[in-house]
């Protein structure tokens, strides 16, 4: 398992570089597979107490990593509309980092509009 917990924190480390999103500057697992956030100036920062902002980009890069790491020929990553909400540099950053590792994203939305489900294609 250790090398699985290495192979996975190398793949965070990857991603968090890419993207350079966040005020965090490392994120890990340990030996006992428990989430470390430390931001800036070497103060580690319980999750619980992470903005909804961070947390959202925690996730962020902790799926991508996940995915890298355990499914790396997937061809389809999936993220939230909460994702949306990033600017608009950081979003394409994302959308970018994501368009390069794999062939199909796909965004997930609720719709507020009555009527059937939909799918709409945007090319990356």
């Amino acid at each position: 398992m250790t090398s699985v917990r290495l192979e996975f924190n190398r793949s965070v480390i990857k991603v968090f570089n890419e993207l350079s999103i966040g005020d965090f500057s490392n994120i890990f697992l340990d030996q006992n597979f428990v989430i470390h956030v430390i931001k800036e100036g070497d103060v580690h920062q319980p999750i619980e107490t992470l903005s909804a902002s961070e947390k959202l980009t925690l996730g962020l890069i902790l799926m991508l990593a996940a995915k890298e790491t355990f499914l790396p020929e997937f061809p389809f990553f999936i993220i939230d509309e909460l994702t949306l909400s990033y600017d608009p540099e950081r979003f394409n950053r994302i959308i970018n980092y994501i368009g390069r590792h794999v062939p199909y994203v796909i965004v997930t939305a609720l719709s507020t509009e009555k009527g059937e489900p939909r799918v709409e294609h945007y090319p990356l």
